[in-house]
C-alpha cells in the first residue's frame, strides 16, 4: 500500500489542508552519508484537501494511504492510450504509404505518431475522470497517533 505522510496545515468547516513531502528511497538508507549517488529530497511539497467525516488538529502527523493495484490502474489509463495512439496512427501510416519516397513516410509517419499522441491523450482525460471518482473512495487518512479516519478527497495537487 503506498503511504505519504503528511501533516495538517489548516482547517475549513469541513475540510482539511494537508501538506507533505515525498520520501525517497534514500532518506531510509543508513549509508547516505557516505554514498555517492545520494540525494536530498527537493523540497517539493504536496498539498491535499480532504473532507473528514471527523475532525483533525492543525499540526496533526497523517498518513495519506491508496492501494496499489488502484495506482497501477491509473498509471496505465494515463500513459497507455498515448502510446498507443502514437503507435497504431504512425505504423499505418507507414503501411500506407509503402509505395512513397522515403522523405514522406518519414514525415507522414512523424506526423501520424503526433495525432495519435494527441488523440491518446484525450482518452487519457476521459478516462481519468472515472479514475478521479474511484480515487476518493480509495483514499484514506490514518493520523499516526490515534483511531482511522476514512476521508474523501476533494481536491488533490501535486
Amino acid at each position: 500500500m503506498a503511504q505519504l505522510k503528511m501533516q495538517v496545515v489548516s482547517i475549513h468547516q469541513n475540510s482539511v489542508q494537508l501538506q507533505g513531502q515525498r520520501q525517497s528511497a534514500c532518506s531510509a538508507c543508513a549509508k547516505q552519508q557516505t554514498c555517492v549517488s545520494f540525494e536530498s529530497d527537493s523540497g517539493v511539497m504536496h498539498r491535499a484537501e480532504f473532507k473528514l467525516t471527523e475532525p483533525l488538529e492543525v499540526g496533526q502527523q497523517v498518513a495519506v494511504n491508496c492501494d496499489d493495484g488502484f495506482l497501477l490502474k491509473a498509471i496505465i489509463v494515463l500513459f497507455i492510450p498515448p502510446l498507443i495512439g502514437m503507435l497504431l496512427l504512425a505504423i499505418t501510416v507507414q503501411l500506407y504509404l509503402s509505395d512513397a519516397t522515403s522523405d514522406l513516410q518519414n514525415i507522414g509517419s512523424g506526423l501520424a505518431s503526433l495525432l495519435g499522441f494527441g488523440l491518446g491523450l484525450l482518452i487519457s482525460r476521459f478516462l481519468a475522470h472515472n479514475v478521479v471518482s474511484q480515487l476518493r473512495q480509495r483514499l484514506s487518512i490514518y493520523p499516526t497517533h490515534s483511531t482511522s479516519v476514512k476521508a474523501d478527497n476533494s481536491m488533490s495537487q501535486n
